[in-house]
């Protein structure tokens, strides 16, 4: 899917597909990755694309477009369970232990400044989170490469035209946490279960999706959540809008709180 060989980049790869990424450029000796010293010992290793025309998705986003990137979403895990990894091939995963606890990637979202009653609202939906997660495997069919976090952010649109970029985040991980990172800062909004019914229309357009998968889906998104208030205690508030920053926090306890309510209140299964 995102890097067929070794020195071989994700739009590389993805050239196999129909789906938009920025195109690699080669250099002069006609490799995609080139490699160059820096100071002492260090090798530096650097990759170019073109130049995408257009403007970040999320300032002009509404629901409708995540029928499109649910869609791109399919498409991509429909590549990944047709690829095979060439030896050597490393990437990270995004496990649950990746998303959330003392050693997740991000941050523990239990270093954020939260009152005792806020904190015991996020641990109860973290462990019945977890409880719907407890049958998932590491199945080819659960299980892949994805992208990680194909949220409006990091789509370009022009002309109606959407391209994906931004695949630093990229690793092994089940597929639906793609359905989880799509809505990343968005869950606690009144529009969110719009945005994933959006998303799951446009992704069961080319790929099926079972009820348990979208309890999972569900489950995921609370964990998603998580990770990025984990995010927010590593990172400097500049790096989110002032009120994406601002409502980390009470967004997150609201989603927990209606996860706790009814698991399903996000994707609609009864």
């Amino acid at each position: 899917m995102l890097f067929a060989q070794p020195r071989r980049t994700c739009g590389a790869a993805l050239e196999e597909t129909d789906i938009r990424t920025p195109a690699p450029v080669r250099g002069s000796d006609g490799e995609l990755v080139q490699s160059f010293p820096g100071a002492g010992d260090t090798v530096w290793t650097a990759v170019a694309f073109e130049f995408v025309r257009g403007r970040i998705l999320e300032d002009q986003v509404d629901a409708s477009h995540f029928v499109e990137i649910g869609r791109l979403t399919a498409l991509l895990h429909t590549h990944s369970r047709a690829w095979t990894a060439p030896a050597g091939f490393r990437r990270f995963e995004w496990d649950l232990r990746d998303m959330v606890g003392p050693d997740a990637r991000w941050g523990d979202w239990r270093g954020a400044d939260l009152t005792l009653d806020e904190s015991r609202t996020l641990r109860r939906a973290e462990q019945t989170a977890r409880q719907a997660l407890a049958g998932m495997r590491r199945e080819p069919g659960q299980w892949g490469l994805i992208h990680s976090d194909l949220r409006p952010s990091n789509i370009m649109v022009d002309g109606g035209e959407l391209t994906v970029i931004d695949f630093d985040d990229c690793g092994y991980s089940w597929f639906l946490y793609d359905f989880a990172s799509a809505l990343t800062f968005y869950e606690h909004t009144t529009y969110a279960p719009e945005m994933a019914g959006n998303w799951l229309e446009g992704y069961r357009s080319v790929a099926p999706l079972t009820p348990q998968d979208l309890q999972r889906a569900a489950a995921l998104s609370v964990m998603r959540r998580l990770t990025m208030l984990g995010w927010a205690t590593t990172h400097r508030a500049d790096a989110l809008p002032a009120d994406l920053w601002a409502e980390n926090i009470p967004g997150s306890v609201a989603v927990a709180e209606r996860y706790l309510a009814d698991p399903s209140w996000l994707v609609g299964v009864g």
